[in-house]
């Protein structure tokens, strides 16, 4: 049998793009991928006397499965957005418009962990079911990724701090941390 030298040529070419395609050009590592999404959600009840508030909300990227179960997986992460919602006004509260900001740090870190993430939202009307996306600090996203999304990560506090129109202040929000992972194997 005689093979003519274009099928040659073009059955090695076959293989070549066959062999390229299946280390998609950059050098295999094989890795199966997915793509999750994921969202870490807490309530919490601010009470203050005055105009001003700080609290601290503990969130653990763990609590979410997916998260959870592919931990030792994660190749990339990205805090997506941040949503406070209002969820309820207490009976004593006078509020009726917030602003603040938000910072975070590894649970136990001490005073000097906080990276601000939130450095300022705009004053909001403070009413029972708004939901307001806040502006991530672009400068701090990178650190704040590596916190929620390496290998040993654990618990975050986010600490709230801001100021209202009126006295005293009596509301519960909700805070979720929406996130975007890969996963490989």
């Amino acid at each position: 049998m005689r093979f003519s030298r274009f099928r040659v040529v073009s059955g090695l070419l076959f293989l070549s793009l066959f062999a390229l395609g299946a280390d998609g050009g950059g050098g295999c590592d094989c890795n199966l991928c997915d793509d999750f999404q994921g969202t870490v959600r807490k309530q919490q009840l601010v009470q203050s006397s005055s105009n001003t508030i700080s609290t601290i909300v503990q969130v653990d990227p763990n609590e979410n499965d997916d998260v959870k179960n592919n931990r030792s997986k994660i190749r990339n992460g990205n805090v997506s957005k941040i949503v406070l919602q209002v969820v309820s006004l207490g009976g004593s509260n006078q509020a009726t418009t917030i602003r603040g900001a938000i910072q975070v740090r590894p649970v136990g870190s001490g005073e000097s962990g906080w990276i601000t993430i939130v450095s300022d939202w705009s004053e909001v009307p403070l009413l029972t079911g708004n939901q307001y996306t806040l502006h991530l600090d672009q400068t701090q996203l990178q650190a704040f990724n590596q916190l929620v999304f390496a290998a040993d990560a654990g618990a975050l506090e986010l600490r709230i701090e801001g100021e209202t129109d009126n006295q005293p202040v009596e509301f519960t929000f909700e805070i979720a941390v929406e996130l975007e992972f890969q996963g490989c194997v």
